[in-house]
């Protein structure tokens, strides 16, 4: 065979790059004239790592971007967790082959190798499955399960550190890691039921690509492609399998291969165990007939139930939308907060980074009646260098910037609720006394327009406590999102983030869909010939939250109308 370099798509974690690796390997035995190569790629559910794994909807966030890439031809294969997969493939795409499958046990690891009957109701258990909780509280209703985050390493780091006292997690990952000294005790899939197509590793690629289908044909593991083909049936006959707390498993009997669905109720206190056997050409129909056996015995009724469960946690108008943030994400982030509750997924790529600025003042800092800062990147390089006294009143333009004093220990004195430094201006004037002097604490790139529009009335000094650059590490596979059109919205907190987002983006300059903070960043954006779809109503993270809210659901409304 002659061919160009074959690619191998795949998520960067330790455990998709052994997959890849296992891959690329079976490629070499089968056809060792063949080059390879792996690329790694970012996903969604990478690039945010807050959001709950049971309460994602969308069941293509670990590897939609990957099968984007796959229909661009920009790979030529992508290696997935086939239980990570959709049930539902993108048109023209289809799982070609897969690998030997792993042990699909799942197994509990604890600090102190205590097991799972020794685990009291102080102890808590990290898990990231919907399908592990229910099965674990059905087992004990008395234990402590909750959420984690992390690829397989960090969330065993985790547990290490002390923020669980035991983990539950797939047998397989942890071996092929080489961490399976960790590990406390194996379940039995009798007692926690595994997930549809645990263990196994899919290569998916583009359905009329004969060549890639002979090349895996010549090391696909036949029996495992059939049996998982089964397991994806049952999973289809829950909606879309997305989130439901059913979980089934195939057994190898002699000739016929059994298979044991479960459906249980989030709580634990209802579960329904299915089973029946045959051969693995029967497998397909017979992983229907127990996933229908289940419906039909209180299956839907548990269905509604967590659905209903669910919807009463939190707002799910947002769930699937994506939002790039280019301002810099802070360990309390209110609006990455704020969108995640509604089920967003938050990806931040600063496009600024701060810098601190050299600076003297005109006169003594008593002299200044008051201080004045439009930004909440003014607040440590100013409190850095000066203290403010009694004498000082600190006004803040926006919500956001009195919060970022407030992390300093200032209260403002006055606080904005306008979007532009004008509107700041005209509602605090009626705060000063005519011949005031007023330091102004501002970036390097601001504007005159405050000082200018006070200086009739007052005396005003300014002084650029900050400089804003471009960061030197730049997200390249979010960058690459947005070249690509694949985002919602994308939120702009400063004149300066815009401007070096469009010098990133170069000539390759998409028409974007910008929230702006505040009509300082509005104007910003309008001079570079673009328009933004909604300005928040206030320079707060809490608004420009707010603001892509209502844009989307009403884009939403006007869809379904």
């Amino acid at each position: 065979m002659d061919r160009k370099v074959i690619k191998i798509g795949t998520r960067g974690s330790k455990l998709a790059l052994w997959q890849a690796n296992e891959v690329q390997k079976a490629i070499r035995q089968a056809l060792p004239e063949l080059q390879t190569e792996i690329v790694v790629m970012n996903t969604p559910g990478d690039l945010d790592q807050t959001v709950s794994l049971m309460k994602i909807e969308d069941a293509g966030f670990f590897t939609k971007d990957i099968e984007d890439a796959l229909l661009q031809n920009k790979i030529d294969m992508a290696v997935h967790s086939m239980k990570d997969m959709p049930v539902e493939l993108p048109a023209g795409l289809i799982i070609g082959g897969a690998l030997p499958r792993g042990d699909v046990r799942d197994v509990l690891i604890t600090r102190d190798g205590r097991k799972f009957a020794e685990l009291t109701a102080k102890d808590k258990i990290g898990t990231c499955s919907l399908r592990r909780k229910a099965q674990l509280l059905h087992l004990n209703p008395q234990l402590q399960v909750a959420d984690i985050r992390g690829n397989v390493d960090a969330r065993i780091q985790k547990m290490l550190d002390g923020d669980y006292d035991a983990l539950v997690i797939a047998a397989a990952g942890v071996e092929r890691l080489g961490l399976a000294h960790h590990i406390s005790e194996y379940f039995s899939p009798v007692d926690v039921c595994p997930a549809p197509c645990q263990a196994a590793i899919a290569i998916e690629i583009a359905k009329d690509n004969t060549f890639i289908r002979e090349i895996i044909d010549k090391f696909s593991d036949d029996e495992t492609l059939k049996i998982t083909t089964a397991e994806r049936d049952f999973l289809r006959c829950f909606d879309d399998g997305s989130q439901a707390p059913a979980a089934c498993y195939s057994e190898k009997t002699g000739e016929e291969w059994r298979i044991t669905g479960i459906i249980s109720s989030v709580d634990g206190s209802w579960l329904i165990k299915k089973s029946i056997s045959g051969s693995i050409e029967q497998a397909r129909e017979n992983a229907v007939v127990v996933a229908q056996q289940l419906l039909n015995s209180g299956g839907k009724e548990i269905l509604e139930q967590s659905k209903n469960e669910r919807l009463k946690e939190q707002d799910y108008s947002l769930t699937g939308k994506i939002i790039i943030t280019t301002h810099s994400r802070k360990p309390h982030d209110e609006f990455g907060e704020f969108l995640r509750k509604q089920g967003a997924t938050v990806i931040p790529m600063p496009t600024i980074e701060i810098l601190p600025l050299d600076f003297e003042l005109t006169a003594p800092l008593i002299s200044y009646q008051w201080i004045v800062l439009t930004s909440p990147n003014a607040a440590r390089p100013l409190f850095s260098r000066i203290k403010p006294g009694k004498t000082n009143r600190l006004a803040a333009l926006g919500p956001g910037t009195a919060k970022a004093l407030e992390e300093f220990g200032y209260i403002a004195d006055f606080t904005g609720n306008g979007n532009s430094a004008v509107d700041f201006t005209d509602e605090w004037m009626p705060h000063l006394k005519p011949g005031e002097r007023i330091l102004l604490a501002l970036g390097e790139l601001a504007p005159d327009t405050l000082q200018q529009k006070l200086a009739d009335n007052f005396l005003v000094d300014r002084v650029n406590v900050y400089q804003t650059v471009l960061p030197q590490k730049i997200n390249e596979a979010t960058l690459d999102r947005i070249k690509n059109d694949r985002y919602d919205l994308l939120t702009v907190s400063s004149p300066s983030a815009i401007k070096n987002l469009c010098f990133l983006l170069n000539e390759e300059l998409p028409e974007l869909r910008i929230i702006s903070i505040g009509q300082t960043s509005a104007t910003a954006i309008r001079k570079l010939g673009m328009e933004p779809l909604a300005t928040a109503a206030n320079c707060s993270c809490l608004s420009l939250a707010e603001t892509c809210i209502n844009y989307l659901e009403k884009q939403n409304n006007t869809i379904s109308l």
